[in-house]
């Protein structure tokens, strides 16, 4: 199967959702015209004249942010040195003091926990996770629970859009061996390319109309939240609009219920949980390799559930009267390709746009495995074969109100 014909069955599947998104260096004139995680630079000398003829750029406060490839100029947008405008030189040598105007805060979601987290003295008397019962039933109430406001996959391997799953910083996902490299900062998301791709729908499923229809209704639960260093639970459900407007959030009238399915019929424990992790300084950090994310969303327009081994999650939490007001961060872990495949495999014929078939799409899939799109960065069953990919989730969520169990 060739690469164009790939192109085209991937643009066939996403015909529904929005346009392709600018790449780094591509033009634009506004923010929206860049993908997840970049924003529209307009040089200092176009600004002057008049004019918004920009291109997209990663956001930077210092060099750091741009993962040692290139350097962070005034204005806050990294450039390779060869690169940067006329005009805009003068920020090379020295770094951004303040945040840029109507530019994604980079600290937000890049800055990796304190080094001494893991080191924390975790208290004795810890609450546990509220006993299911004998036989069990699933919660009838919820605490603090939040609705995405942003669901999007990793676009590239540089900081902000995954995470350092290894602990190596010298290695990193994709396109570690390209020329300029597709990644940097040790972060690892061999599955960059799903992002760039699947995005479109992702954004259109989230948010609430005009921009979208509001129909992925994705909730989390920062259960058994605290301040005194005691590990908590991050419980991820699918959520049912009770009352309010798809996509809604603190409006009022704006009621949320959460999916029986969420939970396994024989624990009544979430089927999807992120334990081990602390909340120190504004910042939820943690993970444990027996925990299993399921990733729960439209992609290229059709619904997958696929498994991610080994969840992380960095957050950053803002906190008013004690409570968490927001949450943002990223989740990283490992896809296995097969879990990946079987999840195009479980979707009925009837519901592929056909064309592309079903058959199709599956082949576009090996394709692109094969190609190295997909990068296969990891050996997950230990067999020597690297046989799964890392991914990085970006997300944002804010808190709604919830009735209680759907039934």
């Amino acid at each position: 199967m060739t690469r164009a014909i790939i192109t085209l069955m991937a643009a066939a599947l996403a015909a529904a959702t929005a346009g392709c998104l600018g790449g780094i260096g591509d033009a634009c004139s506004i923010d929206s015209e860049c993908r997840t995680s970049l924003f529209c630079f307009v040089p200092s000398e176009v600004v002057a004249a008049g004019g918004n003829e920009g291109t997209c750029r990663r956001p930077c406060h210092d060099d750091g942010d741009c993962g040692g490839l290139s350097v962070c100029i005034e204005g806050g947008a990294c450039f390779q040195p060869s690169q940067v405008p006329d005009g805009d030189e003068d920020g090379m040598d020295a770094p951004i003091d303040e945040t840029p105007v109507d530019v994604r805060d980079v600290d937000a979601v890049d800055t990796p926990p304190d080094d001494g987290a893991d080191e924390l003295e975790i208290p004795d008397d810890c609450p546990a996770r509220p006993d299911p019962g004998d036989p069990c039933s699933p919660p009838s109430s919820f605490g603090r629970v939040f609705r995405m406001t942003s669901f999007l996959v990793g676009e590239d391997g540089h900081p902000g859009s995954g995470l350092d799953l290894d602990g190596n910083p010298a290695t990193c996902s994709p396109g570690q061996a390209a020329e300029p490299p597709v990644c940097s900062g040790g972060i690892d998301n061999g599955l960059a390319q799903l992002g760039i791709m699947g995005n479109p729908s992702l954004r259109a499923a989230i948010l609430p109309p005009p921009d979208g229809n509001g129909t992925m209704n994705s909730l989390l639960e920062l259960t058994l939240f605290n301040e005194e260093g005691c590990p908590l639970m991050i419980d991820f459900y699918n959520g049912v609009r009770v009352s309010g407007e798809p996509g809604c959030m603190s409006e009022e009238g704006c009621v949320y219920a959460v999916a029986s399915a969420s939970f396994d019929p024989g624990s009544c424990l979430p089927v999807s949980s992120i334990g081990g992790v602390l909340f120190s300084s504004g910042t939820l950090a943690g993970g444990r390799d027996e925990d299993v994310y399921y990733f729960d969303a439209i992609v290229v327009g059709m619904h997958v559930v696929v498994p991610i081994y080994r969840p992380r999650v960095e957050a950053a939490v803002t906190t008013s009267g004690g409570e968490p007001a927001a949450v943002e961060g990223i989740i990283g872990g490992i896809v296995a390709k097969q879990d990946f495949m079987d999840a195009f495999a479980a979707i009925p014929e009837e519901d592929y746009p056909n064309p592309p078939t079903k058959d199709d799409v599956i082949a576009m899939w090996e394709t692109i495995y094969a190609d190295g799109p997909f990068e296969l960065d990891v050996d997950l069953d230990g067999d020597t074969v690297k046989e799964s990919s890392t991914i990085g989730l970006l997300f944002s969520a804010l808190p709604v109100d919830v009735s209680g169990l759907a039934p």
